[in-house]
């Protein structure tokens, strides 16, 4: 059985209204088995867990309010209400859910891989995949096809452990494959990555691969991912854009004192992205990427903050195996156009996708 566990507090992230998080415990409530602050993808502060149930039995859900979980000054007003969500999930009538057919009917090669149900509105399809990592070498293969209109595709892994969602372990590999076999995207779930982001062709099948990332068999393996396509994505780069000179500009996303760049390109062999956008003196800038960390085969993905006149780096970073491209506060000393050099030392072998997706905050 699969548990859905989740609160109803505070659908619009109202201030004035209850953060929660939820623990999952086992019958005695000694044993921390899940714990959910948000989300994952956030939406906003309500908590939601799936579980897999290993044994039959009773077990015990805590609901706290944010800051007396993480050790800050608890909170507290009439207003703190919520509602618990406990309910097994539906597969058989709610298209939206998908629960790993094997061992009958096998999924365990390209050739039978599971067709995924989906809700799709407005064009985004939408599907939730519940797997069980099967003792030995299992691999569950399943597919998709992205609606008209889409042109990314985002696979959100939920956090395994008691932590998390209570996985004893999660996945190991994960591939995005063509009808021919040839990877897309792919990405080590044990590198601690929740995300998954790739390019799609609208109306072509694409085939999800989970590996498991060992043989040795712990309590309750399991994983739970929620797939995803969008029509819209960052802005993305247009070629050539190799120097200062031919940089793509950034369109602005003005929010209050913040001015946010979205962008997104490709770097094939030896190839280097210019884009440019604007910053006064005394501002700081952020910088926060995914190449490799989305699954994208790009090897040593490189962001330089370059000063007007390109003649120097006022930041460079290397996007790290098992951490997230995130920069620290950078100070502007100048006013002008600013520029952010992308590169690559080389491509991952069997990975054919190579491209970055950035968001740049201007303060």
């Amino acid at each position: 059985e699969w548990l859905y566990l989740a609160t109803d507090a505070n659908p619009n992230d109202d201030p004035t209204l209850v953060d929660t998080v939820i623990t999952l415990y086992d019958g005695a409530g000694t044993e921390q088995l899940a714990e959910s602050d948000d989300q994952t993808p956030r939406l906003n502060t309500d908590s939601e867990l799936f579980y897999r149930v290993p044994t039959t039995g009773s077990y015990c859900l805590r609901v706290r309010e944010y800051n007396a979980w993480s050790g800050g000054v608890p909170q507290g007003s009439p207003l703190f209400t919520y509602d618990v969500v406990t309910t097994s999930l539906d597969f058989v009538t709610q298209a939206l859910l998908n629960e790993d057919s094997d061992p009958t009917p096998t999924n365990d090669t390209q050739n039978t891989a599971q067709a995924l149900t989906s809700s799709t509105s407005q064009g985004i399809l939408n599907a939730v995949v519940a797997g069980l990592l099967a003792p030995g070498t299992d691999v569950d293969f399943y597919s998709f096809t992205p609606p008209t209109s889409a042109i990314w595709g985002n696979i959100d892994l939920m956090p395994s452990g008691p932590l998390g969602h209570g996985s004893t372990q999660g996945p190991g590999l994960i591939r995005i494959r063509t009808s021919n076999g040839q990877v897309v995207a792919e990405l080590d779930y044990q590198l601690g990555s929740n995300r998954m982001a790739f390019p799609v062709v609208a109306n072509t099948a694409y085939f999800i691969e989970v590996d498991r990332p060992n043989t040795t068999v712990l309590g309750n393996d399991f994983y739970l991912q929620k797939l995803r396509t969008e029509q819209t994505f960052n802005q993305a780069e247009v070629e050539n854009n190799g120097t200062a000179g031919q940089a793509n500009v950034a369109a602005p996303n003005p929010n209050g004192s913040t001015t946010s760049y979205f962008v997104s390109g490709a770097i094939p062999a030896a190839d280097v992205d210019y884009w440019s956008f604007s910053a006064t003196a005394g501002s700081q800038v952020t910088i926060a990427c995914s190449a490799a960390r989305a699954g994208s085969g790009l090897i040593n993905f490189t962001v330089a903050l370059r000063n007007p006149g390109d003649t120097m780096d006022l930041h460079n970073q290397v996007e790290s195996a098992t951490a997230d491209l995130v920069s620290p506060a950078i100070a502007i000393p100048t006013t002008g156009t600013h520029y952010l050099r992308f590169s690559a030392t080389g491509q991952q072998v069997g990975v054919v996708g190579n491209y970055y997706f950035c968001g740049v905050h201007v303060m």
